[in-house]
């Protein structure tokens, strides 16, 4: 019989922790990883709203797609509706996230910072 793991409730982590965390490992003042944060995200959002993907190895891959319109139901006035076409974000952790959250790697620091897993 296996032994299950004891339920963890998630901590959820802030980009000012984020932040000073980058700051902290790297040596690196706050306002110069607040910079490149920004930038990220800017960067990230250009993307997306030209329907782009990104891939970022060890972390997740993000696709856009398109949702086709459909007849819905409007549980407020009680009748039938047309729900519009739109786009869509699709995020999806990779291996290595999957395998860190399961508790089955041990991080282990390397030349590059993550051992490579593949």
């Amino acid at each position: 019989m296996e032994e299950e793991k004891e339920e963890v409730k998630p901590t959820v982590y802030t980009r000012d922790f984020i932040i000073k965390e980058i700051a902290r490992r790297e040596g690196f003042v706050y306002n110069d990883v607040l910079v490149i944060i920004k930038a990220f995200i800017s960067i990230v959002a250009d993307i997306v709203a030209n329907g782009g993907g990104i891939k970022i190895p060890k972390l997740f891959t993000m696709t856009v797609f398109w949702v086709a319109s459909y007849k819905g139901w409007d549980g407020i006035r009680k009748e039938p509706m047309i729900v519009p076409a739109r786009k869509k974000v699709n995020f999806k952790a990779t291996k290595f996230l999957q395998k860190v959250a399961n508790g089955d790697w041990e991080f282990e620091d390397d030349e590059e910072g993550i051992q490579d897993l593949e």
